[in-house]
């Protein structure tokens, strides 16, 4: 409270704040003590009024984990007009982030909803990919919700299509990178900010390894802004691509994959933490 008091020292009363001095009092309002929020309720209650803040948290302290791993059918019309059905048509690593709140108590969180933002580095649908992947968007936003954050958590499912549909033929190494990052609104919805240190990288590819062209996929902490380790990496068998191709303009749609062992099906499993 000491410093949200030092920082309005500086302006007298009836000051019309800037947007950057809102986001600065905003902030230190986020690090105040639950109790605290409550007993000087009357007063940031003012702030409320003159600086058009809310008297709340943000996730903090974001933890990432593998919940699980999975394994769903896919089916599409190929090239020849026929529906074409792979029992083993997509993986799926199915991810949880957990968060703390800013005061100390969860039920400050009630009215913050969260979200993910996705960055490609590179198109999804160039090599070592092909046009299977090209309904991709360069950058999107998932999971939008205008409140809940107090539930400390929501679910990520890093799905993939077989790697013997989505790669390139012949098949090349190479990689696609993703930046992303796991956002919080406390307007809901009308501005967002990253949650401190819930960045990662997602990286798909395929790359030699045991002698052989094989599809890998990993996600990471972003180093760069997220100091807490995380990483999952696994390897796949990519296998001769369908006689029956999806045809051009292809929309990959989402599904839902059952859960299974994930050794069953990765070749190699690198990292799991």
């Amino acid at each position: 409270m000491s410093s949200l008091v030092d920082y309005l020292a500086q302006f007298r009363d009836g000051h019309n704040f800037t947007p950057p001095q809102r986001e600065r009092i905003q902030d230190l309002i986020f690090y105040i003590p639950a109790d605290k929020q409550q007993k000087y309720k009357q007063a940031l209650t003012h702030l409320v009024e003159t600086a058009k803040v809310k008297i709340c948290g943000c996730p903090v302290k974001p933890k990432m984990a593998l919940s699980y791993f999975g394994v769903g059918a896919y089916a599409y019309p190929g090239n020849s007009g026929k529906v074409v059905m792979l029992e083993v048509g997509s993986y799926h690593h199915n991810c949880s982030l957990t968060w703390q709140s800013s005061t100390g108590d969860m039920s400050s969180l009630r009215e913050v909803g969260t979200r993910e933002h996705v960055r490609f580095r590179t198109s999804p649908a160039a090599e070592p990919f092909n046009y299977v992947q090209a309904s991709v968007p360069m950058e999107f936003f998932h999971g939008a919700s205008p409140d809940g954050g107090h539930f400390g958590n929501c679910t990520d499912d890093h799905s993939t299509k077989h790697p013997s549909v989505i790669c390139c033929s012949p098949r090349k190494p190479g990689q696609l990178v993703a930046e992303q990052w796991y956002q919080f609104t406390v307007d809901r919805g009308l501005t967002w900010k990253n949650i401190p240190n819930a960045a990662f990288l997602i990286t798909k590819g395929v790359r030699m390894s045991g002698g052989r062209l094989v599809f890998f996929f990993k996600k990471e902490n972003w180093a760069e802004h997220n100091s807490a380790r995380f990483c999952l990496e696994v390897e796949y068998e990519i296998g001769p691509p369908p006689t029956d191709m999806p045809p051009a303009n292809t929309k990959l749609d989402m599904q839902s994959g059952n859960r299974a062992d994930i050794r069953r099906y990765a070749s190699k499993v690198i990292s799991q933490a």
